[in-house]
């Protein structure tokens, strides 16, 4: 009965199973999230469409909601980073980030089991 609880708590909570040494061969800057300009460009065309009645009206829309969605898209900073493990395979980690955190050389690949999930995650080398 313990065993079980004790297996349940673990699952439900998130853990860094493993922690180990790894070489960052690239680092490069990425945007993360989604951009809401198709969104904005489909809503401002329906309002032209119910505002107009011309196809002008519907590509004023078109156009004037795809700024608008550009100009509030959801975008956060993310880095691509190019790891090497120390038995020389390779793998490209993307996370939340700023490449100003990150250099090249030496770092730490966490492994972070939540449930059945893992998700990998270099620990910033730069201080």
């Amino acid at each position: 009965m313990k065993k079980l609880l004790i297996a349940a708590l673990l699952s439900m909570t998130s853990l860094s199973a493993l922690a180990e040494t790894i070489y960052i061969t690239a680092v490069e800057h990425i945007d993360l999230g989604s951009s809401s300009a198709g969104s904005g460009a489909m809503i401002g065309g329906v309002t032209g469409a119910v505002a107009g009645d011309s196809w002008g009206d519907i590509a004023v829309g078109v156009i004037g909601g795809a700024i608008v969605g550009d100009v509030v898209s959801d975008s956060r900073d993310g880095v691509k980073i190019s790891i090497e493990y120390l038995d020389g395979r390779q793998r490209v980690v993307i996370q939340d980030g700023n490449i100003k955190n990150f250099r090249l050389g030496t770092a730490e690949l966490e492994e972070i089991h939540h449930g059945s999930s893992v998700k990998l995650e270099i620990r910033p080398n730069r201080r």
